[in-house]
């Protein structure tokens, strides 16, 4: 094999970790997006809060996994490049790899700042909403208790 063969084969991998970062950066705009329309749903009905639970944790799942990927092909690349001309396959397979698992990486500084951040903003309207109407409910509740004690007097 020659310097142009190991070259264009090294091409190939870091067409593949672009691709991964790319990936990655989209899948937090499409979080930060799908989140923003919910919560502007939620105006109307609270329950869109409870939904906007389940995107966070899937672009969360999603994006760990195209970090693991981008991480396993720069240890492709990076094995690429201390081999011999000779020695090089053209395999794009990453299994004899190591890198952290998928649930180290989702729980990175990175990771965990951005769909942390968007977890806990949820999380907090959430809790403000339902304390709200917690306060509502229970004069609520009280309304009907006087009824009914009212109406068992009476």
């Amino acid at each position: 094999m020659t310097d142009e063969n190991k070259i264009a084969y090294l091409e190939m991998i870091q067409g593949v970790i672009n691709r991964t970062g790319t990936n990655s950066f989209m899948i937090k705009g499409w979080a930060v997006t799908l989140v923003s329309a919910l919560f502007a749903l939620s105006v109307e009905n609270y329950k869109f809060l409870f939904i906007a639970l389940i995107p966070i944790l899937l672009f969360w799942y999603l994006d760990a996994f195209f970090l693991r990927q981008e991480r396993l092909f720069r240890k492709l690349y990076d094995d690429v490049i201390s081999k011999n001309n000779s020695d090089i396959t053209f395999s794009m397979n990453t299994e004899g790899y190591c890198v952290d698992s998928q649930l180290k990486i989702a729980f990175s500084k990175t990771l965990v700042c951005f769909y942390g951040l968007l977890l806990f903003v949820v999380i907090m309207f959430l809790i403000v909403f339902l304390l709200s109407n917690l306060e509502y409910s229970s004069l609520l509740l009280d309304k009907f208790k006087a009824f009914c004690i009212f109406t068992e007097v009476n």
